[in-house]
């Protein structure tokens, strides 16, 4: 999924703004280019809201080749393509965002991106603990680590349509 253009990458993300600007931002991260407004899905942040939206999804019979979404809900959609035959990572690629631990135990295991939680919070003790009385919202990058597992294709193989399409 990394390694390779897929050409019908969607998102799964929470209904609200910060969750899409969250997302279109990784997603800039991981494909060199901003997710289109329309491949982005929404559920509720759970794996039963994220199983359901894709089990939605599927019955609109788009052609897609990636979902990508925090790792909580990439289990709901895991569950959801494998109940419906659809191959991980073979017909669809998936990734997670948090690095979660449930994650390496699913099979395939999840690709995710992890963010160091531990920079994050000394960079916020930091943040609190500055002399000045008054606090002025600031921006920290922490360096997320990108964690390739089984359930993205690896290679250099430059797809021309979607893996999983529907209307085969």
């Amino acid at each position: 999924m990394f390694t390779q253009e897929l050409k019908e990458l969607y998102a799964l993300t929470e209904i609200d703004r910060i969750g899409k600007e969250y997302y279109n931002q990784t997603g800039e991260y991981l494909s060199g280019k901003v997710i289109d407004k329309n491949m982005i899905l929404h559920a509720d942040f759970t794996a039963t809201g994220a199983a359901q939206v894709m089990e939605e999804f599927l019955q609109k019979n788009i052609p897609f080749d990636g979902v990508f979404s925090n790792d909580e809900m990439a289990l709901g959609v895991h569950r959801t393509l494998l109940s419906k035959n659809i191959a991980i990572p073979s017909d669809v690629s998936l990734a997670g965002c948090d690095n979660l631990p449930l994650g390496q135990m699913l099979y395939p295991a999840l690709s995710t991106v992890d963010l160091d939680y531990g920079v994050l919070a000394d960079e916020a003790i930091k943040f609190i603990l500055q002399s000045e009385k008054v606090f002025k919202p600031c921006r920290r990058l922490i360096q997320p680590r990108l964690l390739i597992r089984e359930s993205t294709r690896s290679g250099n193989i430059c797809r021309q349509e979607p893996s999983f399409n529907p209307n085969r």
